[in-house]
């Protein structure tokens, strides 16, 4: 709104985003680049969002996201009456209950500020329960450690890559291999690393994953917030987890590296996963969820067994508090 303001008042301003939505809001031309070149120039009234991608890619780019109907199986986390309280002494969960299934993407929605940051925290490690429990695969993990999640197959793609997604100082090989440097493949003899091993796979995810560093030696403070976000993805999406929680995972990257991102979020719920899936873009949720929750004030007050059956005006309601689904319905958010 400041911006339309500003050009109404007769001022010249120069906006730079990869977000498809933002140009075609407040821009009058816009201009792509890739590469380090300019690649086009064009009205924004005269060119469609399919044309811009294509440009920004350097190839025909899928803008929506195409899935086959998900076959759910057993669940393989359950969450029960999580509770917590903020710093402040404000609730900032208020005894939420959910069940992840194998081969389904249980899509998580609301506000920013209305529980979600906080409950994946919980079923991460990051944060402590008042109440209630965190079952993985049959084994009660309620309030421990991030590593003991990791361990039992929970892996975890962070909201801030800067703080908790990433050590910033560290290398990106480093960072790539994090979770796994204990692996007998890169082990060698009296405890020390295999160094050439690791970083032979932390190469193969460098170049798997599109992050564009000169190195996998340089520290990943010198990247861009794009391909830290990569690091974070790529580290991830190739841990030996059966269970992912990821919240905003196409946050500061591009339309290509998106596109990519949901395919390759679609082929590990194909291959029996199960995933947790936080955003704050509401069509990204919608589009990829099989499930659905809401969240308002801490609790979740709608449960959409089938995502599709659902409207973003509807899910604007519940997230707003304007409207609430029933118990009962919420109640088989546990599949019971």
């Amino acid at each position: 709104m400041e911006l339309q303001v500003l050009r109404s008042h007769g001022h010249t301003i120069i906006f730079i985003s990869h977000k498809l939505n933002e140009i075609f809001k407040f821009c009058d031309r816009v201009s792509v680049m890739r590469d380090g070149k300019l690649i086009g120039t064009h009205n924004v009234a005269d060119v469609d969002r399919q044309t811009i991608s294509n440009e920004m890619v350097g190839r025909e780019v899928l803008l929506s996201v195409s899935k086959d109907k998900a076959k759910a199986g057993d669940k393989v986390l359950v969450a029960k009456d999580l509770s917590y309280i903020d710093d402040f002494g404000i609730p900032a969960l208020d005894h939420v209950s959910l069940a992840l299934r194998k081969s389904e993407i249980l899509g998580v929605v609301g506000v920013d500020g209305n529980g979600q940051s906080e409950l994946v925290r919980i079923l991460t490690g990051s944060a402590r329960t008042l109440s209630g429990s965190v079952v993985v695969k049959g084994k009660d993990l309620t309030n421990q450690k991030p590593g003991a999640l990791r361990r039992a197959g929970v892996a975890h793609i962070a909201e801030d890559r800067m703080t908790v997604g990433t050590a910033l100082p560290a290398s990106i090989e480093d960072n790539l291999m994090a979770d796994r440097y204990f692996h007998p493949e890169y082990k060698g003899r009296a405890g020390f690393l295999k160094r050439a091993a690791m970083a032979q796979a932390a190469a193969e995810i460098v170049t798997t994953f599109d992050i564009r560093c000169k190195s996998a030696k340089q520290p990943v403070a010198s990247l861009s917030g794009g391909n830290m976000q990569k690091v974070v993805i790529g580290r991830e999406f190739t841990a030996d987890a059966d269970i992912l929680v990821i919240a905003q995972p196409t946050r500061g990257v591009d339309v290509g590296a998106i596109e990519f991102i949901h395919k390759r979020i679609i082929e590990m719920r194909d291959q029996g996963k199960a995933i947790l899936l936080v955003s704050s873009d509401l069509q990204e949720v919608m589009s990829m969820s099989d499930s659905l929750v809401v969240m308002n004030s801490g609790k979740i007050v709608a449960y959409f067994e089938d995502a599709s059956t659902t409207t973003d005006k509807e899910l604007g309601l519940y997230m707003l508090g304007l409207k609430k689904q029933n118990p009962e319905e919420i109640g088989k958010v546990l599949h019971e």
